[in-house]
């Protein structure tokens, strides 16, 4: 660690936010693999998906030298995250950019009455394990 790491820095790393993504992950596939009775868990489901993949962009990130602070500052724009993955050499995925600015906007966390478009939920649980996948590996090269 150098001296001029904040305490912040210290806990956050590009391998606990990977952790963390992978968690948010199992999460979801969790609820996919439990039948809904009277609960709709399609909302709850792109929101954890979500939140894996901001974790995972963001792990990925940190790794290519983005610090905590500035990734804090980019907040929940997975649009922004993909693209500054992307300029460090990440692919970006479709689904994902789908979801961002649901996302962003704290949707999936606020019910509304208003129409809303979805990705497919097929390809993002594909996209978002894939990404998880990308930056493990790069993660893992401490």
């Amino acid at each position: 660690m150098s001296i001029s790491q904040s305490a912040e820095e210290e806990f956050e790393n590009e391998a606990s936010l990977w952790s963390l993504s992978r968690e948010f992950y199992e999460a979801a596939k969790t609820l996919e693999g439990n039948s809904p009775t009277q609960i709709n868990y399609v909302t709850i489901k792109y929101y954890l998906l979500g939140h894996a993949a901001e974790l995972a962009l963001k792990s990925y990130l940190y790794k290519h030298g983005v610090a905590i602070t500035e990734l804090k500052k980019i907040g929940h724009n997975l649009k922004e995250l993909s693209q500054k993955a992307e300029d460090k050499g990440f692919s970006q995925f479709q689904s994902i950019q789908e979801l961002s600015p649901l996302y962003k906007a704290k949707e999936l966390e606020y019910r509304q009455k208003k129409s809303v478009v979805y990705p497919s939920i097929e390809s993002l649980y594909s996209d978002v394990r894939v990404l998880i996948s990308r930056v493990f590996d790069h993660v893992s090269e401490f």
